[in-house]
């Protein structure tokens, strides 16, 4: 499934890495970041980010190769788990990319939770997600992917809006939205309330 993802998205790591402020965190973990991909594209384009992916143990096996084949063993560490159950704690910012679409919004209130427990309370969670804008098409080339989400999972697409009620009843106030450019991604910003 990481490599299946990767494909995906992976072309989509450059454009975010670029797109947003990431420099101005110390450190950072990718929740549910599979092999690494986005991690890898923000530590190449801010070098004085470190960072962390945290996903389930075997996909954490396959994220330690492809840092390491990246280079970035020095920067970025691995670690593996559960994020229904809990994550580590120690990070200035949690982003999790791709994952609450996967999930209905009791689930993704719960690994936001798990975020906000983790994180000191001048943490920022960052979901990095189709941000869907009402009136307009989401111009997402794998719709069908995330309609398979939803029909297995119960997952979906969400508005601004939804993401920052999500984020409210986790704990968190949302800061802004900011959309990448040249994508279909945005980046909803949380901090603690």
């Amino acid at each position: 499934m990481g490599k299946f993802m990767g494909g995906i998205y992976g072309p989509e790591g450059a454009k975010i890495a670029a797109g947003f402020p990431f420099g101005r965190f110390t450190n950072l973990l990718d929740v549910g970041g599979g092999q690494g991909h986005i991690l890898a594209e923000i530590l190449k384009k801010h070098p004085g980010t470190r960072g962390g992916v945290f996903d389930l143990p075997k996909t954490a096996d396959q994220a330690r190769g492809f840092l390491a084949g990246a280079g970035l063993t020095d920067r970025a560490a691995v670690v593996a788990g559960d994020f229904f159950e809990s994550v580590p704690s120690g990070y200035d910012a949690y982003i999790a990319k791709s994952v609450l679409h996967d999930w209905d919004d009791q689930k993704s209130v719960q690994i936001l939770r798990n975020c906000r427990k983790a994180m000191g309370d001048n943490g920022r969670m960052l979901i990095c997600e189709i941000v869907v804008q009402p009136g307009k098409s989401l111009g997402h080339p794998h719709r069908f992917i995330d309609l398979e989400m939803m029909v297995t999972l119960g997952g979906r697409e969400r508005t601004a809006r939804e993401f920052s009620a999500l984020l409210t009843e986790a704990g968190f106030k949302t800061e802004g939205v900011t959309m990448i450019a040249d994508s279909f991604f945005g980046i909803v910003e949380g901090k603690p309330a």
